[in-house]
């Protein structure tokens, strides 16, 4: 399984974590052009929050990073523009962890 494939699956593990907390009409959808914000978005501020702390989990168990995860969004051109979707994401966070793998590889 390559790195994209090991990054959708942890964003798909985070949404269904997320989506225990949600209403049924409120899921988010598994799909790469689910919003994540901006106007259509299913999540309110709090389905958003429960999903970022799922996915810093994840990233910490399945891939050994330890970040602020908000930080990182907050740099991210896509996040500005108000509509940020999972395939953002998906694509964000294979960037996110292959950097952060080769530095901790390199500091070895």
């Amino acid at each position: 399984m390559n790195q994209t494939e090991n990054v959708k699956n942890l964003v798909n593990r985070a949404i269904d974590r997320a989506n225990e907390l949600q209403d049924h009409e409120n899921a988010l959808l598994k799909s790469d052009e689910a919003l994540l914000i901006g106007p259509g978005s299913k999540l309110d501020s709090m389905g958003f929050v429960n999903l970022v702390v799922a996915l810093e989990e994840e990233l910490k168990s399945d891939l050994g990073l330890d970040l602020s995860l908000m930080d990182e969004l907050y740099a991210t051109e896509q996040w500005h523009d108000g509509r940020f979707t999972v395939g953002h994401l998906v694509s964000f966070l294979g960037k996110l962890a292959s950097e952060k793998q080769r530095g901790i590889q390199s500091q070895a």
